[in-house]
C-alpha cells in the first residue's frame, strides 16, 4: 500500500524479480478505510510514521486487517529526521490495551 503510484510499481517490480505471486499492491492512504478486514497475515510499516497524518485512524485500521495471530511490525529508524513525529504513534501502540493486542494477537515488544 502506497500513495504514490512509482513506489508501487518499484515494489511490483521487486515481487516480479524474486517469483512472489502472493503480494498486493494498493494505491491509497492509509486510514482511509481501503483495507479488508481480517485478510492479512503481515503487516510492515518502515520509517513511515511520520508521513501519516492521522496516525491512530492508520494504525486502527492495520490492527484491524490483521489476521487472528498476524503480525504488525514498526520499524522507525532513530536519525530519520521526522521520527519525533512518529514517536506519538509508537506510544499509542504501546498503550493499546494489552487486551485489544491479545485479541489480534499482537506481541508488543519495545525497543
Amino acid at each position: 500500500m502506497d500513495t504514490q503510484p512509482g513506489m508501487l510499481r518499484r515494489a511490483q517490480e521487486i515481487a516480479q524479480a524474486a517469483n512472489l505471486d502472493n503480494i498486493g499492491f494498493l494505491q491509497a492512504s492509509m486510514g482511509d478505510g481501503q483495507l479488508a478486514v481480517g485478510r492479512a497475515d503481515r503487516a510492515l510499516l518502515v520509517t513511515v510514521l511520520g508521513e501519516i497524518p492521522n496516525r491512530e485512524a492508520a494504525l486502527g485500521e492495520l490492527f484491524a486487517t490483521l489476521k487472528p495471530g498476524g503480525i504488525l511490525s514498526v520499524t522507525e529508524i532513530i536519525f530519520d529526521s521526522i521520527f519525533r513525529a512518529g514517536t506519538q504513534s509508537s506510544v499509542w501502540l504501546a498503550r493499546l490495551d494489552s487486551e485489544r493486542r491479545r485479541s489480534l494477537g499482537i506481541a508488543w515488544r519495545s525497543p
